[in-house]
C-alpha cells in the first residue's frame, strides 16, 4: 500500500488536516503539509495514468485508487478533504489550486445517484448523430457543415459518432438531446470525469463545470444567465475567476437539465430567457480556436421548444451489441441469460433504453 511521502517528519495520514486550508488561506506554519498535498496530487497522477483505474474499498475498509494487482494509492479521509477544501485556499497557486478539485472529483466514491455510479463504474459508450439543423448563432464560424440533397430533401449533413462523448472535440458548444433515461445525465457526469482524469495526467488543462439549470430562477433570482454560472463557480468551490479561464480556454461547462428550468409566465419572458442564454453562449462559447466547451443536456424533440441554435447531439436507442454491453457490466456472470430472456420475453425493445 503506498502512501503519498511525507516532506520532513510530516505523514499524510496523520498530518495533513483539513482546517489548514478552511480559512481560504495557507498559513506559513502549513507550508509543509502543503507540499505533502501537491506530492499526493503527483502520485494520483500517477496512479490514474494506468489502465482500468478504480476507487475501491481495501480489504481493511480502507479507501484507496489502483489499477488490477499493481500497489494502491491509499485515500485516507483527511487528504481527500484537503482536496476539496485546497481549491480556496487562496494564496495558493491556481495550478494546484486546479489540480486538487480535479483530484477531489475523480476520487470521490458516490452513493447516489445512480447516474453518477455508472459515469464512474459502468459506462457504455452510447451512440448517436449530430445535426446542425438548428443553427441560428456562430453559422459562420463552423466549418464541418455541409449541405446534402436537392429541393425539398435538401438538408444539413447528419454526422454519425460512435460515442457521443466525442461531440465535444468538435464544436465550442452543443446540445445533447434524448428521451429520459437514455443516459444524458450519465454522459455529462463521464466527461466530468474523463476531463479531470486528463487534467490530472497532464493531457489537458480544461476544468469540468456541472450545473444544473433546474435551480435556475430567472429574473427573480440570477440577473443573467452568467449571474447564475458565477453563483454556481463559487458555491461549488471552484478555483480563481471563471470568466478569466473561460477567456483563456480551461473550463468546461456540462448543463444538465435544459429542459427542467422553471417555467415563466408568458411566451415573451420565455424567449427573453433563451435570448440571455444565446447571448452567453455566443460571448463565451462560440471561438472555434478557444479550447473551452459548453454542452447542455435537454429532453428530446418534445421538450427543447426553444431551441439555443446550436448543434444538435442526439442519443441513439442502444443496438444488440450494446445491450450486451450493458448487461454485462450490470449483471456480470448472468449477461447471456439474462438476454435470452429478454429476448425470448419480446421485450428487447424496451431494452433499447437504459434506464
Amino acid at each position: 500500500m503506498q502512501q503519498a511521502p511525507a516532506s520532513g517528519p510530516i505523514n499524510v495520514g496523520r498530518d495533513i488536516r483539513a482546517h489548514t486550508v478552511n480559512t481560504g488561506y495557507v498559513e506559513q506554519n502549513t507550508r509543509l503539509m502543503l507540499n505533502v498535498i501537491v506530492t499526493s496530487l503527483d502520485h494520483l497522477g500517477a496512479v490514474l495514468a494506468r489502465p482500468d483505474v478504480a476507487v475501491r474499498l481495501s480489504a481493511d475498509g480502507r479507501r484507496e485508487i489502483a489499477s488490477g494487482t499493481q500497489d494502491a494509492l491509499e485515500l485516507s479521509d483527511n487528504l481527500l478533504r484537503a482536496w476539496h477544501l485546497l481549491p480556496q485556499a487562496v494564496d495558493a497557486s491556481l495550478e494546484i489550486r486546479r489540480r486538487a478539485y480535479a483530484a477531489w472529483l475523480v476520487t470521490q466514491q458516490p452513493i447516489a445517484p445512480p447516474q453518477e455510479i455508472a459515469a464512474r463504474q459502468q459506462y457504455v459508450p452510447l451512440a448517436g448523430w449530430m445535426s446542425l439543423q438548428d443553427l441560428s448563432l456562430m453559422t459562420l464560424q463552423f466549418t464541418a457543415q455541409r449541405w446534402v440533397g436537392d429541393g425539398p430533401q435538401r438538408q444539413l449533413e447528419r454526422i454519425s459518432l460512435a460515442d457521443v462523448t466525442d461531440a465535444i472535440d468538435r464544436y465550442p458548444a452543443f446540445v445533447l438531446l434524448g428521451p429520459p433515461g437514455s443516459g444524458k445525465s450519465t454522459v455529462l457526469r463521464r466527461l466530468a470525469l474523463d476531463t479531470a482524469r486528463a487534467v490530472l495526467v497532464g493531457q489537458d488543462t480544461r476544468l469540468p463545470f456541472r450545473v444544473n439549470l433546474a435551480s435556475y430562477a430567472w429574473p427573480h433570482t440570477h440577473a443573467s444567465s452568467l449571474d447564475f454560472l458565477t453563483q454556481q463557480w463559487q458555491e461549488m468551490g471552484l478555483p480563481g475567476d471563471m470568466v478569466r479561464q473561460i477567456r483563456a480556454g480551461e473550463v468546461v461547462l456540462l448543463a444538465d437539465g435544459l429542459n427542467e428550468m422553471p417555467r415563466l409566465a408568458s411566451a415573451s419572458e420565455q424567449q427573453q430567457r433563451v435570448n440571455a442564454w444565446q447571448q452567453c453562449i455566443e460571448t463565451y462559447f462560440s471561438d472555434p480556436h478557444n479550447h473551452s466547451r459548453a454542452v447542455f443536456a435537454s429532453r428530446d424533440q418534445a421538450d427543447y421548444a426553444q431551441p439555443l441554435g446550436l448543434p444538435r447531439v442526439e442519443i441513439e436507442p442502444l443496438c444488440d451489441e450494446q445491450i450486451a454491453a450493458f448487461l454485462q457490466e450490470y449483471v456480470g456472470a448472468e449477461a447471456t441469460e439474462a438476454l435470452d430472456t429478454i429476448t425470448r420475453l419480446d421485450l428487447l425493445a424496451h431494452a433499447r433504453n437504459p434506464y
